[in-house]
């Protein structure tokens, strides 16, 4: 596997509940594990897959699913998928985005079934809608995700918890989310440093995220990947990186020739797989 985790015991940084574990994931590149040569090969097949996603409005039944979902130029909505594995026996299944810009993605994995969302940073976490609840949070993305109460803005599915407990389990999940920002430049400070990979901007509301999750699905592991947000007008300027934002899951039914399953998951250019995770032999 390409990631390496650090368990928390500190129930204090993300307010862990006492039988739940959390990880945190570490910025691979910085420690140069992932080597040049093969760089432009996840980079090309990350591309060529996220190209090759569509939008369920156009195509309900694909098995390609892209998660920027709008009904217009401009108006976004969260957007989540449940999927259950044994419905794609002969195809491999696709979930993913690109260009996140501050968004957070969720991908929730067990061996029967992948729930996957994408919340909009503008709709859940820093409401630019001056129409937005005072509980836009809870209502775009918890109450998604739960199924209960009331929601605003959202598309999809909420998660079925029976799906990834019980004999369907242990679970897992995979939660992309901003850094905190990068401090302005000042005369005394030019080059403020990059924030840690450690360091989210939304630490408060991952914790709530985590403990909703935790609490529909006893055991979960939570892991997280804290991606350095860039803005369109990076995204045009970085070509050399263009694994930036790319959130990109996996189910191959016959992953090694042999009619063996396994999942991947790209976060970035960041992989985990079932067999690392221990879900699949």
């Amino acid at each position: 596997m390409f990631f390496s985790r650090v368990i928390l015991t500190s129930l204090v940084l993300f307010g862990c509940l006492a039988h739940a574990r959390y990880l945190v994931e570490r910025d691979s590149v910085a420690d140069g594990r992932i080597e040049a040569k093969f760089r432009s090969k996840i980079v090309a097949f990350l591309q060529r897959k996220v190209n090759a996603l569509v939008s369920t409005k156009d195509n309900p039944n694909t098995n390609l699913i892209n998660l920027a979902y709008s009904i217009a130029e401009d108006n976004d909505y969260t957007f989540a998928v449940l999927r259950s594995f044994s419905d794609f026996n002969a195809n491999i299944l696709n979930i993913g985005t690109e260009r996140l810009e501050g968004c957070t993605v969720l991908t929730v994995v067990s061996r029967k079934a992948v729930y996957m969302a994408h919340f909009f940073e503008n709709l859940a976490f820093a409401p630019d809608d001056g129409k937005a609840p005072d509980s836009a949070f809870e209502q775009n993305c918890i109450n998604q995700i739960t199924g209960r109460g009331q929601t605003w803005r959202t598309r999809g599915d909420s998660i079925d918890p029976s799906l990834f407990t019980g004999n369907n389990g242990p679970a897992f999940a995979y939660i992309m989310t901003p850094r905190q920002e990068q401090a302005d430049p000042t005369r005394q400070n030019p080059n403020p440093p990059v924030p840690g990979p450690d360091t989210q901007l939304y630490a408060e509301r991952m914790r709530q995220l985590s403990q909703t999750l935790t609490s529909l699905i006893p055991g979960l592991w939570v892991v997280y990947y804290n991606y350095i947000a860039a803005n369109a007008a990076q995204y045009e300027e970085q070509d050399a990186q263009q694994h930036r934002g790319k959130a990109l899951f996996e189910y191959d039914p016959n992953a090694d020739g042999n009619n063996n399953a396994n999942f991947r998951i790209w976060y970035e250019q960041n992989m985990e797989n079932g067999q690392g995770a221990g879900l699949f032999a």
